[in-house]
């Protein structure tokens, strides 16, 4: 990933709207490449951190071109949930099937 290359981000929030899940986006081509880092509920969110993580793990995608980093830890899916977010598989996902929220983000 170029430095010039534009990567959009955003913040999902939990059921009792505490940012949880921040999200980062990078356009490969005609592929979306997607980067995400989940709070742990003991820790506190801090925005900086979440993107440079997101950002991070799109990154790997990328240079891997495939999808890693499987979500499995039960807080997590439970973050995940309670965000309403589309089952995320991975925090590192090649080619993303993208939400409307990243759609519109895109431009898509």
């Amino acid at each position: 990933m170029k430095q010039n290359e534009e990567v959009k981000f955003y913040i999902m929030h939990d059921k009792d709207y505490r940012p949880r899940i921040t999200v980062a986006l990078k356009r490969n081509g005609g592929s979306i490449i997607r980067g995400i880092a989940i709070c742990s509920k003991k820790d506190r969110f801090d925005p900086a951190l979440g993107r440079v993580k997101a950002k991070g793990r799109a990154i790997k995608a990328e240079q891997r071109q495939y999808s890693d980093l499987p979500i499995n830890r039960d807080e997590a899916i439970r973050i995940l949930f309670e965000s309403k977010s589309i089952p995320f598989h991975f925090k590192s996902t090649y080619n993303a099937a993208l939400t409307d929220r990243e759609q519109k983000l895109m431009g898509v």
